[in-house]
This record gives C-alpha cells, sequence and structure tokens, in this order.
C-alpha cells in the first residue's frame, strides 16, 4: 500500500504541501495485504472516511481523533471490535454486514447509525445503543428481529429505517471499484471545488474514486 497512498504520492498529485487541509477521504482496500497505520500520520484532520465495499476489519482501521463520519457498507465485517478509537463518531455507516454483537457501541454517542442488512436477531442487543441520547436516525431494517417497538419506546423522536440518501449513494459509488495496490497507476482528474485520484483500473468518468481529496480553488 506504501506504493499507492503515501504521504510523496499525495503532495505530488494534490500539488500542495500541506496535507493537514485533507478531511475527506474514500477509498477501497484490502488490509489483508495493505496496512492504513501510515494514513493517521498525514491526514491528522480527516473527519470523514468511506471505506465500503472494502476487505478490513475495523481494528485494521488507524484512530483518526477528529473522526466524526465513518461509512463501512457491504465489507463483510463481522465484528465491531476497534470502534472505542473513534469516540468522536457521530455518524456510522455499516449496513450490508455479518454485525450480529453490538456490546462495542456502548463506547459511542452516536447521531446516526446504519445497521441494516446484517445479522442481528436477538432484541437485547438493542440495550447496547440505549445511552445514545443524542441518537436522531437509526436503521435497522433487513435484520432478523422485531425492533421498532423497542426504538420507539426508547427513543420517542428517533427517525426509524430513513437511510440518508446522500451517505448512500457516495457509499455504492465505490461499488465496482478495485482496491488499491502497489501495481496501479493514478490518473489525475482536476475539478473546480476538487481534486480525484483514480486508480487504473477504475472508471475514470466516476463522480467518486478510490481517493478524493476535496479542496477548493480560488
Amino acid at each position: 500500500m506504501s506504493k499507492i497512498v503515501s504521504e510523496a504520492m499525495l503532495k505530488e498529485y494534490l500539488k500542495i504541501q500541506d496535507l493537514q487541509s485533507v478531511t475527506e477521504l474514500d477509498m477501497v482496500v484490502n488490509t489483508t495485504e495493505q496496512s492504513l497505520n501510515a494514513l493517521v500520520r498525514f491526514l491528522p484532520n480527516l473527519q470523514f472516511l468511506n471505506l465500503s465495499n472494502s476487505t478490513i476489519e475495523i481494528s485494521d482501521i488507524p484512530a483518526f481523533e477528529k473522526l466524526e463520519t465513518l461509512m463501512l457498507k457491504n465489507c463483510q465485517i463481522q465484528s465491531l471490535e476497534g470502534l472505542f478509537n473513534f469516540l468522536n463518531l457521530k455518524k456510522l455507516i455499516l449496513s450490508n454486514n455479518q454485525i450480529s454483537q453490538l456490546d462495542s457501541l456502548l463506547d459511542l454517542s452516536l447521531e446516526e447509525l446504519d445497521l441494516s442488512y446484517n445479522k442481528i436477531s436477538n432484541q437485547s442487543e438493542l440495550n447496547y445503543i440505549t445511552h445514545m441520547t443524542e441518537l436522531k436516525s437509526i436503521v435497522l431494517i433487513g435484520n432478523p428481529l422485531d425492533y421498532k417497538s423497542f426504538i420507539e419506546q426508547k427513543f420517542p423522536e428517533i427517525e426509524i429505517d430513513r437511510a440518508d440518501y446522500a451517505l448512500d449513494i457516495r457509499a455504492n459509488e465505490l461499488e465496482n471499484t478495485q482496491s488499491i495496490n502497489g501495481g496501479d497507476e493514478l490518473k489525475k482528474t482536476n475539478q473546480r471545488t476538487s481534486i480525484y485520484l483514480v486508480g487504473a483500473k477504475d472508471l475514470y468518468c466516476s463522480p467518486y474514486s478510490i481517493l478524493k481529496h476535496k479542496q477548493s480553488f480560488k
């Protein structure tokens, strides 16, 4: 992975020296072959991270202290171990995985939580979210349990099963993107408001790419 997502590469293709301005990143990875540990050193102000459709475990993600949104749709995740590294999270998207236990959510205080289409079958698992006093939206559709009466009782004002459409589209943009690796070449595409770094095997016309750095231009 160091051959692709390195500090030198980001500076070269983004034409900036201050990587601390990077706040959002979309990427598909395979952490059985690649390590993400270096990212936290040169992206210290990352607030939004979309790793949907990756081969990854939550414990593989380094502890970005300022991270507020984490998207891990369709990653075959079974365990939530490692969420304690992201205590500032506000939005957590974990749809289309293999999750059945929610005890690791005790470490978080979220505003939006999407657990749709997982393997949650025991209603008692929902007790691990009842401490979230700021929770405004939860999506649980597609799980083999009756949850609506429980959620309505614990969270009378909450929105149930109304997914964030914009975030869902953003996750889906990575659906056919291959994970980055040392053999990929990168193509730079300049936009008025953003720079995209696109892997050679990705569709160059895609509005989102394996790497995205949002940067405003004057």
